[in-house]
């Protein structure tokens, strides 16, 4: 079986639901992992390059996989820095960043965006749709890749996916910020487009791997972490959410490596509040978390400042009030600004083209504003 055969396979399909209720976290990963490795290590002719190394990759991914199934234990047993170690040395003993291939990075000048909820027409500073600053840690929640008491920076790749995250706050208290990269961003790639059901792909359009046998190679090398990092939550009224073990863990990981080699900004993960599986759905909504890279008492990482510019912040309120009667021209004249292929679905059955959606409206007016410094004081 080659790696395209394997990921047609419905176990390749993300994300995973837990559906036996009486099966525990370990138990459910332990079945689910054993019958993968089982399907790539019996498999012969995985790939035609002739560099390719079979056996090699097999150790690795088997490397990986128990090293994933080591920390969930190390984790449960009570000792959260074994569980790290583990999961960094299988990384590293994998050998799994040798595998990214070379595209894996957002170009200086991408555009990002966050949401803020705030009621009332007074907007808000820029530094206060930043990350969450060293002297308010302790908003800090736990999340998927959200560590308790540790800030880290979200954004998302459109207006759309940000609401969604916010689960759909009224436009009313919605205040919005575009943000540009100065620098490159290396990323590790872990969303979940490429594994889900759904006709959501955009004809002709490459992916973040692309399409090649090599980017097959990689979406068969990393599915490991990124199905232990895709599980649906059991139990969103539980303290203690195992769904969220190996996301934290690796973006603890993230933050502590330095490699000049392969260094890693950030992690991009696709929207768990958007249906992939929806064949109305077209196109790739993701997030991307970047951890600080400080720790300080007060203020911003200068790292993260250096990273981006921001437009000033604008509220949706006093856009609609700045420049209502004007939409439709906008919408003709900077309409190529965004990407057109893409399809949202608000009405149950009723697809909507990307940029005739306010969204898509708010996000051409956002893009023609002036990303500079940020101002943090």
């Amino acid at each position: 079986m080659t790696f395209s055969e394997i990921l047609e396979l419905d176990i390749i399909k993300l994300p995973k639901t837990q559906d036996i209720p009486e099966d525990g976290f370990r138990e459910f990963f332990t079945d689910l992992f054993d019958e993968f490795l089982d399907i790539v290590v019996s498999s012969k002719n995985l790939s035609d390059q002739e560099s390719f190394k079979e056996a090699h990759f097999k150790n690795g991914i088997g490397v990986l996989v128990k090293g994933i199934q080591n920390a969930i234990d190390r984790y449960y047993a009570g000792n959260p820095f074994n569980a790290y170690t583990s999961l960094r040395d299988s990384i590293n003993d994998s050998r799994i960043l040798s595998y990214l291939p070379s595209d894996m990075v957002f170009d200086e000048g991408s555009n990002f965006y966050r949401i803020r909820e705030h009621q009332g027409n007074y907007l808000l500073d820029q530094k206060e749709l930043f990350h969450i600053p060293f002297n308010l840690r302790g908003k800090v929640t736990t999340n998927r890749y959200s560590i308790p008491g540790f800030p880290s920076l979200y954004l998302s790749d459109c207006i759309y996916t940000a609401w969604e995250e916010l689960q759909r706050p009224s436009y009313a208290d919605m205040q919005i910020v575009r943000l540009e990269n100065q620098m490159p961003i290396n990323i590790l790639d872990l969303s979940t487009t490429r594994y889900s059901e759904g006709n959501h792909t955009i004809e002709d359009e490459e992916s973040t791997i692309g399409k090649s046998n090599w980017g097959d190679l990689y979406s068969v090398m990393v599915w490991p972490l990124i199905a232990a990092c895709s599980v649906k939550v059991r139990d969103r009224n539980d303290p203690f959410k195992p769904e969220y073990i190996i996301p934290q863990l690796l973006l603890n990981w993230v933050r502590n490596n330095n490699s000049l080699e392969k260094r890693i900004d950030g992690i991009k993960f696709s929207s768990t509040h958007i249906d992939l599986n929806n064949e109305k759905v077209k196109g790739e909504f993701y997030n991307l978390v970047i951890p600080v890279k400080e720790s300080l008492d007060h203020g911003y990482c200068s790292h993260l400042l250096k990273m981006f510019n921001m437009t000033e912040v604008v509220s949706w309120q006093l856009q609609q009030a700045a420049g209502a009667s004007r939409r439709t021209i906008e919408l003709e004249e900077f309409g190529i600004m965004l990407n057109d292929k893409r399809q949202i679905e608000l009405i149950r059955g009723e697809p909507l083209k990307y940029s005739n959606s306010d969204f898509g409206m708010l996000e051409v007016w956002l893009n023609r504003m002036n990303a500079q410094k940020i101002d943090v004081l």
